[in-house]
């Protein structure tokens, strides 16, 4: 079950058409609140995997009353408004470059900024001894560590671009 810190973060729904498809959910220590890019805020109720949401958001005329938190194990993967999905974002520039291991190091999802298409907003895992580029789409491929220098990925021939010169990933 998602705690208020776990649910902080900024969110995006895909595609993107307004401002109000890019926002937040911050926690002051006592109230949860969903702020969007086109200055709306309205305060959210945790319960469960559920957020209830208040009057003061403008879709509550129109019936709607909560947003479902989606989960993978503790991770909080995504809010679903409105039938659609708002994922977490995380640019690539907050990985944290401590971590001993860079598989630990660049698991995570990252977008691309300007973010054109929803195949800017990806996902990198490893699993079973596997790094793996997963974009919104769902097409995936394997990465590897360049030798030499652990900030360089190699691309795998498995990626729809490789071919067009897509070879490798920097971190």
């Amino acid at each position: 079950m998602p705690s208020p810190q776990s649910l902080v973060a900024s969110y995006r729904r895909f595609p993107t058409e307004t401002d109000s498809h890019r926002a937040s959910i911050q926690f002051d220590g006592e109230r949860l609140t969903w702020h969007n890019a086109a200055g709306q805020v309205w305060s959210l109720r945790l319960e469960d995997t559920t957020l209830y949401i208040d009057e003061s958001c403008p879709h509550y005329a129109e019936g709607l009353r909560s947003m479902e938190i989606q989960m993978e194990g503790d991770e909080v993967v995504g809010i679903e408004f409105m039938g659609l999905v708002y994922a977490p974002q995380m640019d690539i520039q907050s990985i944290v470059v401590s971590m001993p291991n860079i598989q630990e190091r660049i698991e995570g999802r990252y977008e691309r900024h300007p973010m054109e298409n929803a195949n800017h907003m990806i996902k990198i895992d490893y699993d079973d001894g596997v790094l793996r580029w997963e974009n919104n789409d769902g097409v995936s491929w394997v990465l590897s560590v360049s030798e030499g220098d652990e900030n360089v990925l190699n691309v795998g021939e498995d990626c729809p671009f490789y071919a067009e010169g897509g070879t490798k990933a920097v971190v």
